[in-house]
């Protein structure tokens, strides 16, 4: 019995270290995938908007669910984009992570990579989330770190959105 506990005890201690990563400085989070998040309450017609037009895109006549819009986007991402209303004027987010990996160092940069190019540019931090210093045009301005890693979202509207995890 008292193996058992203390075999309890490792496992508990092995998996609270790893539940608390802290973010580091040096470290390269690399994109891995990205999630829909949709709350409860949400209609395929709170979204209708987003559903493109039948004259544009005859596959959209197919999007009959949420899950079917999900998987439009996903399938079209790299011809897929919303405006979105900001203090800062309208910009156009395009849903396609050309991302593919930040570094954040202790000069108060971070590396970005693009496709393959590279681009440094100041960031800020307040609590959990990173700020990062780019041109208006950009969409990658704020991630949040969670969990060991770094959460960019784009939310359509309130409660629905795409979340993009880098590890």
């Amino acid at each position: 019995m008292k193996k058992l506990v203390a075999l309890f005890l490792i496992a508990l201690c092995v998996f609270s270290l790893t539940a608390c990563k802290e973010f580091e400085t040096g470290k390269t989070y690399e994109f891995y995938k990205i999630e829909f998040y949709c709350d409860d309450g949400i209609t395929l017609e709170n979204l209708s908007q987003f559903i493109p037009s039948t004259a544009l895109n005859p596959e959209a006549a197919e999007i009959d669910s949420i899950k079917d819009l999900q998987n439009f986007i996903k399938e079209h991402k790299s011809l897929y984009s919303i405006a979105k209303r900001t203090e800062n004027g309208t910009v156009t987010l395009y849903v396609d992570n050309k991302l593919q990996s930040l570094t954040f160092n202790d000069d108060g940069t971070v590396k970005m990579v693009f496709d393959g190019l590279e681009e440094v540019v100041s960031y800020s931090v307040s609590e959990n989330n990173y700020y990062i210093a780019t041109n208006a045009q950009e969409q990658y301005k704020s991630f949040r770190f969670e969990k060991g890693k770094f959460v960019y979202t784009i939310e359509f509207i309130d409660g629905f959105g795409i979340n993009y995890y880098f590890k």
